[in-house]
């Protein structure tokens, strides 16, 4: 049974997570083709926002199931 907190709920904010996430892909995608000198740049945060992402996985499987 997933905890119940009245603050907020991993769940219910993962959808919007995932949706930033791939919002941003896209636009880092398309900036990376319009200036590959900033590749590097544009990589790391195309990086941090996925380890973001797994983060909240993690976060909503513990919630889902806390032992």
């Amino acid at each position: 049974m997933p905890l119940q907190c009245p603050l907020f709920s991993l769940t219910q904010t993962d959808k919007e997570l995932e949706t930033l996430t791939t919002d941003l892909s896209e636009k880092l995608i398309a900036r990376a083709g319009a200036t590959p000198g900033l590749l590097p740049g544009y990589l790391d945060l195309f990086f941090v926002a996925r380890a973001l992402e797994r983060i909240r996985d993690h976060g909503t499987n513990i919630e889902e199931n806390p032992f």
